[in-house]
């Protein structure tokens, strides 16, 4: 099976964006983050048997399709969680080699996307462990926006960084169009 690369449009136009916004040249560091994350996610699906058919890169970030030989809840977690343990592992090693930017980025980028909402990493292993369709994840996910809601008006009110809130929202319409950063091909 040949695995397919697509790159949208909303990629370029975020990186554009970041490049113009970045005066303190920390875009570089999530960068190489999220391709060690994504590598996590890789390895872990060949580690389980597994074939990457499609990966395609967004102004959300990547989003890495996978079949399993012989499907299961366990793989399918371990594959959602192998992002976010190796990007949190390359934080530590960088963190004891001196480079705190990428260290940080890391700890920043991982950390975040181990939320339990959806299409983050968190929401996928979340779902692996109560099953897709269990009425407490939506509960979990919505309760956890509105943390991120209220923390991001919070750092917009009082500190003028609006960010959070910008990411809450982005968050909310993502799960409304049913993006995944990480998915199985077939029903789980």
């Amino acid at each position: 099976m040949r695995t397919r690369f697509y790159i949208d449009d909303s990629f370029w136009c975020m990186l554009a964006i970041l490049i113009f916004l970045d005066t303190e040249g920390i875009a570089p560091a999530f960068l190489l983050t999220a391709a060690v994350h994504e590598l996590g996610h890789l390895l872990m699906v060949c580690l389980c048997g597994g074939t990457v058919t499609s990966f395609r890169l967004s102004a959300a970030g990547g989003m890495l399709h996978y079949q399993l030989s012989k499907p299961s809840r366990w793989d399918d977690f371990l594959i959602a969680a192998s992002g976010a343990l190796l990007g949190l592992m390359f934080s530590v090693m960088c963190g004891l080699l001196g480079m705190p930017l990428l260290a940080g980025a890391g700890i920043l980028l991982n950390g975040f996307n181990l939320l339990p909402i959806a299409p983050l990493d968190g929401g996928r292993m979340l779902a692996c462990i109560l099953h897709d369709a269990h009425p407490l994840i939506p509960c979990v996910a919505a309760l956890t926006l509105l943390f991120l809601l209220a923390g991001g008006i919070y750092a917009g009110l009082r500190h003028n960084g609006w960010g959070l809130c910008l990411i809450a929202v982005l968050l909310l319409l993502e799960r409304r169009t049913g993006l995944q950063s990480v998915c199985r091909h077939g029903k789980i």
